[in-house]
């Protein structure tokens, strides 16, 4: 290929993207290789998990365990009664309930309850439309979309 028919400033644009991309490319090989934190390492996965026939695991219900390690600080790690990251919840009271399907992001790996974006949604929601809202906090750590979906199918509902 010919790149003298280009203008000096596409060149300039992907000799940018290239380099950029290279370095993304050798930073998550980096952070392969050495994760900046090991869930897995801060709760005993069997006692957070329980096996599900279907979504393989889900979290354990009624679940409380204090987590935390060195410069991470130290949070609490709770589940209700149907194994959400959430308050207890006993059926409706009039207000739609906003679903949050997700991997650990959802879930707040890292973060008290309080401070994860579902909780932080709910607040904002309350906040503007007061008594119209719930948020319900379905992240689990390492879910796929397909187990996103299996759950919204056979639970969330």
């Amino acid at each position: 290929m010919n790149f003298d028919r280009f203008p000096t400033a596409l060149k300039r644009g992907l000799l940018i993207f290239a380099g950029l991309l290279s370095a993304l490319m050798i930073f998550e090989f980096y952070l392969r290789i050495f994760p900046p934190g090991d869930f897995s390492r801060l709760v005993d996965e069997k006692e957070l998990y329980v096996p599900d026939p279907v979504l393989r695991y889900t979290l354990r219900p009624n679940f409380s365990h204090s987590v935390g390690g060195e410069g991470q600080g130290t949070y609490l790690v709770e589940t209700n009664e149907h194994g959400l990251r959430d308050v207890p919840y006993h059926g409706t009271d009039g207000r739609k309930n906003i679903l949050g399907l997700g991997d650990s992001f959802l879930f707040g790996v890292a973060v008290p309850r309080e401070q994860s974006m579902l909780t932080l949604l709910g607040q904002s929601l309350e906040e503007r439309r007061p008594g119209q809202f719930r948020t319900l906090n379905a992240g689990i750590t390492g879910y796929s979309t397909n187990q996103e979906i299996l759950y919204y199918m056979n639970k969330g509902r």
